[in-house]
């Protein structure tokens, strides 16, 4: 019974990463800068898988926390 229910009720889940182009801000595709503001909407940051250039192994959570992190030290320092 308990195999049953573990094939009846598991789903498949991913990460989407590497969505938004980050690079120099004369690149026309750019979507992020280094420092993760947004091209597209002036006044937001984008802090999440979708900036990394290549799907990371394994959980992603400490990954998105270190970014976190720096983009946080980032804003208190005014840039």
């Amino acid at each position: 019974q308990l195999l049953t229910y573990a094939c009846a009720s598991m789903l498949q889940m991913w990460h989407t990463s590497g969505m938004c182009l980050m690079g120099r801000s004369m690149d026309a595709l750019l979507v992020v800068d280094k420092y993760a503001k947004s091209k597209c909407v002036p006044g937001s940051r984008t802090v999440d898988t979708s900036m990394f250039p290549i799907r990371l192994r394994g959980h992603l959570h400490s990954n998105v926390n270190m970014i976190a992190e720096k983009i946080t030290k980032e804003i208190k320092s005014g840039k």
